[in-house]
């Protein structure tokens, strides 16, 4: 199966808190406190609770700055799956304000997955 599976085990998330955004030439990564890190290769965007775009997936070279650390030390609070298309993240980013992250799956017209994301488990000692 192409995208984002049905099964996708995303519920350890909830109620974890966003310690640090990396970006990168071709992506960002999202860690977790306690849950690991979810690495986007691709289609991802996060609004605000009014629908507003705060930040999207956008080539670093036509980019002037990202809009990623407002999501810095939010908690997330809800979880939504929509197979194979998304899956997003609702994070309570300051008192009686959130924002919802959401990583979409696209296929070029040759059917091809033309997005990546990898999830993985943070080990703790």
């Amino acid at each position: 199966m192409y995208g984002v599976s049905k099964d996708l085990p995303l519920e350890r998330f909830v109620g974890d808190a966003v310690v640090q955004v990396r970006i990168g030439r071709d992506g960002v990564q999202f860690v977790f406190d306690r849950s690991g890190t979810i690495a986007i290769e691709g289609r991802w965007e996060i609004v605000d609770s009014t629908g507003t775009l705060v930040d999207h997936d956008e080539g670093y070279a036509r980019r002037e700055s990202y809009r990623v650390h407002v999501l810095l030390n939010a908690d997330v609070t809800g979880l939504s799956l929509d197979p194979p298309r998304s899956f997003s993240f609702t994070l309570r980013v300051a008192i009686d304000s959130s924002c919802t992250m959401t990583r979409v799956t696209s296929r070029s017209t040759s059917t091809q997955m033309t997005s990546t994301f990898e999830i993985t488990r943070r080990f703790l000692r």
